[in-house]
Parts: C-alpha cells; structure tokens; sequence
C-alpha cells in the first residue's frame, strides 16, 4: 500500500476523530452539528484512504482493497444520510409525489437509515483493514527471508544454432549418479537460470547427456558465454577462478592436440620419422608436466571450497575404470579432510586402491576390500 505524507496521515486521523465526534453527538443531543462534522470527518477519511493506492500483483489484497473502496462509498453515503436527516433537503422533492413520496421519503430517506449504512461500512472497513494488514505482514515476512536468503542468477548467450530452442541442464555429482539441479530452454540464443543457493556447489552444463563446462553455483549474478571461439562463466569469484583455470588447461591442451597435426606436417615436409618422433615427444612430456603441475596445484590451492573436488571430478570422471596415478598419490598425501570427505574423491580413491590391489594381485576381483 502506498504510505500516506505526514500532512495525508493528519488528514486522514482528523476524519477519523471528526466521525466519531459526529456520531456522538448526534446521539447526545445536538444532530444539527453532528452531520456537518461527519461530512467533513468522512471526505478526509475517504479521500486519504482512496489515495493510499495499491500497486502490487496479489489477487486478495486488490479483492480487499476493492471491499474497502465500498466501504469508503458508504462511509460518504452516510454522511448524507445524517445530513438529510437533519435538514430534509431533498423533501420538497418527494412532496411532489404526493402521500406516497412522502411515505416513501421517510422510509428510505430518513428514519435514521444513516445508522444501516454506517455498521455496513464499519463492518466492510474493519474487516478488509484487518486481512489487508495481515496479508501485507505475512508478504513482507516473505520479502525479507527471500532477501536475506543466497539466490545465483546465471545469464547466458550463444551463437550456436545447435542450441536453439534445446534444454539445458545444471546438473550436481550426488550418489554416484548426475542429478538435475536447474534447467531452462535457450530461446534465440538467450537462456537463463535462478533460484536459491542453500550451498555453494560444483555443476556442470548439460545439453542432453552431452558436457558443455562446468559451473560453480554461488550467491551472485553470473554470465554464461557459448561460442565457436569460447565457453565462459564469470561474474562470481569462484567462476572467476575456475575460468581462469579452464582458459589455461585449454591452451595447453590445444597444444597437446596440434602435436599430431605437426607430425602429419614434418613427414609431408620430408623430415626423418624417427627424428620428428623424438623431437615431439620431448614436447608432449613437457605439456604434460605443465598440464599436471596446473592441474594439482590448482587443486592444492583449493582443496577446502568446492572447485578442488569439483576440478578432480573433471579431470577424473572420463576414466574408463579409477586408476592411482602418481600425481593422485601426490594429491591424496597432502588432501585435507574437507576434499577426502568429498563423496566423490573418496569413492574415485577407495576404487582406485581396489584396483591398484587387483593388478598387483593382492586382492581377489569377488574379495571384500574391507576383509
């Protein structure tokens, strides 16, 4: 409801003392006075009330409001009731009807009718006050727990045109098994996702069963870029660091994957297989040491928030079965109990121990590992 000014409320308080005064005093004796000061206590009420406008969307506060509207119609009804009661200005009118106008003018005119109308206005004015006020309460109640309550909002784009029209999904590692946490449709190239964070979580981005990139669901306004060029996020500070992270892993694996295409280059140039061999190779050692010295110590950095694990599950999840690599070892010895507790590091971990045991042939594939 809109908040009346200081000089509205006055306004408004004074109809509300001249009404009452003018009821009393109607009823103690002097009903000349009374009805002017009704009237003029009614207009200021009506007219302060009729300004306090309502501009929000709920159905039962503009059904309320509508009920007090009524009400402030039969408030200025009676005050001319009172006033004709009084001074019988409109008498003369229905004389010219003779016996019957008359009869009828004290029925419906007079005859104190004012009092009906001011218990029916009374009735509709405490009745429409009081939802009004308890629904706006219970509104507010909920604007300040939403308020206070963490919300993501995901703001994307892209320019391909396999996206449009396709769903999206965020989807969280839970359970051994990808569950949906948000999704929505990209609509000529426009997507988007919101709602509250209870925690600070890592997703990834599906189209389908198909990975685009992973994003970490936290407080803040994020913006989602997909491309021919790039897939981005950025906005928060967690996202900000995981792009910044995936912007240099993509470098190096570009690398790595332009290697093959300068062998095809060196043979076709006519260079010695054995020599382009050698000389490739010492460069795929050295990006992968680059690659696994980013990839760990990124995850060293952040083992106590969500993108230690989460980048662990990225850089794992494509394996065929949980395999101990040496630089999971590494990991793995210097882990805190934050990313150990992680379901999925501890799952990977435990069968990846099992299967390190079965190829060493100190465990059976049907055996207990807890035996």
């Amino acid at each position: 409801m809109r908040q009346l000014n200081r000089i509205q409320t006055i306004i408004f308080q004074c109809g509300c003392l001249l009404m009452v005064v003018g009821v009393a005093l109607n009823f103690f004796g002097l009903p000349l006075i009374a009805p002017w000061l009704f009237l003029v206590g009614a207009i200021g009420f009506a007219t302060m009330q009729i300004a306090q406008v309502y501009e929000g969307s709920d159905f039962t506060v503009r059904r309320l409001r509508h009920m007090m509207l009524i009400s402030d119609a039969l408030i200025l009804v009676t005050a001319l009731l009172m006033v004709e009661n009084a001074y019988h200005f409109t008498l003369p009118l229905f004389q010219q009807f003779g016996m019957d106008g008359v009869r009828n003018y004290n029925q419906y005119v007079i005859h104190n009718n004012w009092v009906v109308t001011m218990l029916i206005a009374a009735i509709l004015q405490i009745y429409s006050m009081h939802r009004i006020s308890s629904i706006l309460n219970s509104l507010l109640v909920l604007a300040l727990f939403t308020s206070c309550a963490q919300t993501y909002n995901i703001q994307g784009s892209s320019d391909l045109a396999a996206l449009d029209g396709q769903k999206l999904y965020l989807k969280i590692y839970d359970n051994n098994d990808l569950k949906n946490v948000d999704s929505c449709e990209v609509i000529h190239g426009q997507f988007h996702f919101g709602g509250v964070v209870d925690t600070i979580s890592m997703t990834t981005l599906f189209m389908d069963d198909m990975s685009l990139l992973p994003v970490v669901l936290e407080e803040g306004n994020v913006t989602m870029k997909l491309d021919n060029m790039q897939r981005k996020v950025s906005g928060t500070p967690l996202n900000d660091k995981l792009a910044e992270f995936m912007d240099k892993y993509s470098k190096i694996e570009g690398q790595i994957s332009d290697l093959s295409h300068q062998h095809s280059q060196a043979i076709m140039n006519g260079e010695d297989e054995e020599v382009v061999n050698t000389r490739l190779s010492r460069i795929a050692d050295r990006l992968l040491g680059e690659e696994d010295k980013l990839v760990t110590s990124f995850i060293e950095e952040n083992f106590d928030n969500v993108l230690g694990p989460g980048v662990f599950f990225l850089m794992t999840a494509g394996s065929p079965y949980p395999e101990l690599q040496p630089w999971i070892e590494a990991l793995m010895s210097k882990a805190t109990d934050y990313f150990k507790s992680n379901a999925y590091v501890r799952d990977f971990y435990d069968k990846a121990q099992q299967n390190e045991k079965m190829m060493n042939g100190t465990m059976l594939p049907n055996e207990n590992p807890d035996k």
